[in-house]
């Protein structure tokens, strides 16, 4: 039965398929075409894999496995792109649920929501 712990082994792996950079959602369907098995019989893991998906990332940079994604979004004709590394791609995401994160990272920059 695989366990959140088993996550970080197959984000990097899905990675290392997808030439060391990917979205999330390809890095969604690697592990998906190869461990549906193993997570359909995995308990709760195989309904909070997405998250714990972004768990094994996060464990990925802190050992130094995987570099912080660097990328910026733009609005344009009323589509959000996503720029990182020079590859332009449309966020696979209505605008009205990505502009609320965008919003919480841009109060986070200026320091409000912060404890001081």
């Amino acid at each position: 039965m695989a366990t959140k712990e088993d996550l970080p082994d197959w984000v990097e792996a899905a990675l290392k398929h997808q030439g060391g950079s990917a979205r999330l959602v390809d890095i969604a369907k690697y592990i998906w075409e190869h461990h549906e098995s193993e997570l359909r019989v995995s308990g709760d893991l195989f309904y909070k894999r997405q998250y714990d998906m972004r768990w094994a990332a996060n464990q990925l940079r802190r050992t130094g496995k995987m570099k912080a994604a660097s990328f910026i979004l733009i609005m344009e004709n009323m589509r959000l792109l996503q720029v990182d590394a020079g590859k332009v791609a449309e966020v696979p995401m209505p605008f009205h649920q990505v502009f609320p994160l965008i919003l919480a990272f841009s109060r986070q920059g200026r320091g409000e929501g912060r404890e001081h």
